[in-house]
């Protein structure tokens, strides 16, 4: 069965992102069911999301995501064969004001800040990598006030 890599962005509705930790909770404690792995982003209401696994499964996955009312503005970027799995784990990364509203995170998703070193780290190379890197490298900037 054929390995599969899909990249999406959507704006979250909870922009501020309280709830995003339950909404992890349940996607990750049923994406481990279905052997899918996957790295989200999440910064100023963004979301961007790496979901692998077979093919009509992590299509399956992205449908239910795609439709779920929490996502608003839903858009994939990138549907892509793989030959192995780029990422070693579900994991996600918040910018500083999110990561300080977690008391504390699923047993299953590694969570860390949002920086473009960490992101690059985590996913072996693949088109999936160059767009969540950019992603936080977006972000990095804008945190810093480095562009109006």
């Amino acid at each position: 069965m054929q390995l599969t890599q899909v990249l999406y962005v959507s704006s979250y509705a909870d922009e501020h992102g309280f709830d995003l930790p339950n909404f992890m909770k349940t996607l990750v404690l049923a994406n481990d069911e279905l052997d899918v792995r996957g790295m989200t982003l999440f910064a100023n209401g963004n979301i961007m999301q790496l979901l692998e696994g077979y093919y009509p499964v992590v299509t399956e996955v992205f449908e239910k995501l795609r439709h779920d009312a929490r996502h608003i503005g839903t858009l994939e970027l990138l549907k892509k064969s793989l030959a192995n799995f780029c990422l070693s784990e579900t994991s996600m990364g918040y910018s500083s004001h999110e990561l300080r509203l977690l008391s504390k995170s699923p047993h299953n998703i590694s969570i860390f800040k949002l920086h473009p070193a960490e992101v690059e780290r985590r996913i072996c190379r693949s088109p999936g990598q160059v767009l969540m890197t950019q992603f936080a490298y977006d972000y990095a900037i804008l945190e810093r006030g480095l562009v109006a």
